[in-house]
């Protein structure tokens, strides 16, 4: 099942904001984690796209 076409141009809104979000993080600060057991920063980021991603390839307009 498609989602409907409207939910493209907020998705790609929130990659943009992920993006630059992403791209202001320092590299070395990827790593940090608050506790063992808990995603660190990188691994929040790549959640977060990937499920933005998921989403707006399920969209009928497809691809960004």
């Amino acid at each position: 099942m498609l989602v409907p076409f409207q939910l493209g141009p907020p998705l790609r809104g929130a990659a943009k904001k992920l993006t630059d979000l992403a791209a202001a993080i320092p590299a070395e600060k990827y790593a940090w984690r608050p506790a063992e057991g808990v995603r660190s920063t990188g691994e929040v980021v790549q959640h977060v796209a990937s499920g933005v991603y998921f989403v707006r390839m399920s969209t009928s307009e497809g691809a960004f």
